[in-house]
């Protein structure tokens, strides 16, 4: 008997093996697979000045009206440096180099305090560039992530990668949560909570510090940016209340910077 059990376990474990290379041959394929319809983008469809500037001059009249409308200050300039250091325990304006702003609207937002901006930045030799909301938070916030769930995560998830799950598993197939403390994680992520992002537009949603951040990998339409503000609003609004009372606390108060 002893040999036959070995021999189930060796072709166990060569199951395993094989599946994780089969698993990493599907990212690197499908990594491979974006670099070249983003190469063959631009040669096909090489950006012409004129209608670059034409693009941005519409943009920012949309967004100034936009943000008139909402009682918003806003400003155009397409050299915005700084908001990196002003936000520093946001990953998302951290990553890359030459970062800059543009369409910078600031002001009160049901309350709290509002930014919503474009922002660029170089990522290697690709340049990025994609719109931002930022809510302050009443309340010091630690570290958490949550962004919609990806092809890439569940095969990255299947290799071994950590990820906070939930008992929806509407949700946790809809999201992937990433936090440093998971009991931070579920006692922001309640019943409630996950009816209300389950509910709503997609965003990729940061907590830092004192904010939270919503923002997508591209550039938000006018509308994008209020739906953005009333979803991290929403977020804010159902924090349980011990969770605020935990958060007020002397010995929590540089929690949100790790």
């Amino acid at each position: 008997m002893m040999p036959l059990v070995w021999a189930q376990a060796a072709m166990d474990a060569s199951e395993k093996i094989v599946y994780g290379f089969w698993a990493a041959g599907l990212i690197c394929l499908g990594v491979l697979l974006v670099a070249v319809v983003v190469a063959c983008k631009r040669r096909a469809f090489p950006v012409d000045p004129a209608t670059t500037l034409h693009y941005a001059s519409r943009r920012r009249e949309t967004l100034s009206g936009w943000a008139a409308a909402h009682g918003l200050s806003f400003k155009a300039a397409e050299d915005i440096s700084g908001l990196e250091k002003s936000f520093p325990f946001l990953q998302c304006l951290q990553r890359g180099e030459s970062h800059y702003a543009s369409n910078l609207m600031q002001g009160d937002w049901g309350g709290s305090a509002m930014v919503g901006f474009d922002y660029h930045c170089l990522t290697g030799a690709a340049e990025s560039r994609f719109s931002v909301v930022i809510i302050a938070s009443r309340v010091l916030l630690q570290p958490l992530l949550i962004r919609p769930r990806s092809l890439l995560d569940n095969v990255s998830e299947s290799l071994g990668a950590e990820a906070v799950n939930f008992e929806s598993a509407e949700f946790n197939h809809e999201f992937r949560v990433k936090a440093t403390d998971k009991r931070w994680a579920y006692d922001v992520i309640h019943p409630r909570m996950m009816k209300f992002l389950l509910g709503n537009p997609r965003f990729i949603i940061e907590f830092a510090f004192a904010h939270v951040a919503c923002y997508r990998n591209n550039e938000f339409t006018a509308a994008n940016f209020g739906t953005a503000c009333e979803v991290a609003c929403g977020i804010l609004d159902r924090l349980p209340e011990y969770v605020l009372l935990q958060q007020r606390q002397p010995e929590n108060l540089g929690r949100g910077e790790s």
